[in-house]
């Protein structure tokens, strides 16, 4: 699904073109163009809204990676979400945003047991960011890193650019009070103003 907009009706309807072009070339069988006012149109991205509703019928329970890596990089990236999916045994079901390289990957439980799952999502999320790393993307591109993926961020990032971050935190937060714990897998000591392991 791809939308264009512009001010100028040609360079528009070239991009369309151009774009209508290559899925031809690369055997799509069928091409629907509609403009933003078509009832279909909105009907269309009602249904892409509906997507991640759709992956969570078809399972008990499942978690959701985000990563974002470069756009011409996508093709390479959900070749390697296969090659997890198969090694691990796991369905992970994903669409995502091919105009910024942001990408949902849903990890599907179906009928492992809560500890089995526990297990499968610490292997698949490992191994989705290093993915993600590989393609010099990011743990995430729009969601963030929050307190769910915090103990991923270290092995991501590194532990230099985690003080790092934590300083910074300190100097706008110098009683941490603002998300305390939430991020970053350090605390800094207000006793002696260093950095220092959870």
């Amino acid at each position: 699904m791809i939308g264009f907009d512009g001010n100028d009706d040609k360079l528009v309807d070239g991009e369309l073109a151009e774009v209508v072009n290559v899925a031809n070339e690369n055997d799509v069988s069928n091409t629907l163009v509609l403009t933003a006012d078509d009832p279909n149109s909105q009907a269309v991205w009602d249904a892409r809204s509906e997507f991640e509703t759709a992956i969570q019928q078809t399972t008990t329970k499942m978690d959701e990676a985000d990563i974002v890596v470069p756009i011409n990089k996508i093709p390479l990236v959900l070749k390697e979400v296969r090659k997890v999916s198969e090694k691990e045994n796991v369905r992970l079901p994903n669409f995502g945003h091919a105009g910024d390289g942001n990408l949902h990957i849903y990890i599907c439980c179906d009928d492992y047991s809560d500890d089995e799952f526990a297990v499968k999502k610490d292997h698949v999320f490992k191994a989705l960011y290093q993915v993600a790393k590989d393609s010099d993307g990011e743990m995430s591109g729009e969601h963030g890193v929050g307190f769910a993926r915090k103990d991923y961020f270290e092995d991501f990032y590194g532990s230099d650019y985690v003080e790092l971050m934590s300083r910074i935190k300190l100097a706008f937060d110098p009683n941490l009070i603002l998300n305390p714990d939430k991020i970053f897998p350090f605390h800094v000591s207000k006793q002696e103003n260093e950095v220092v392991k959870s």
